[in-house]
């Protein structure tokens, strides 16, 4: 009787603990992407504007 709900509970924590650290860390490297595009896309402009201008 006791293992039914030990593998259920166990189950239910493997299934809702790991989404939450792994979303954390999804949402970062999407910052960590989007950071980086942008910063190539701004070092990017400034040396086209630098090349125009100069």
């Amino acid at each position: 009787a006791t293992s039914g709900p030990d593998t259920g509970w166990s189950t239910s924590v493997h299934r809702v603990a790991p989404r939450r650290p792994g979303v954390r860390t999804s949402v970062r490297r999407h910052f960590r992407v989007l950071a980086v595009l942008g910063g190539a896309a701004l070092f990017v402009c400034a040396l086209l504007l630098g090349m125009n201008l100069f």
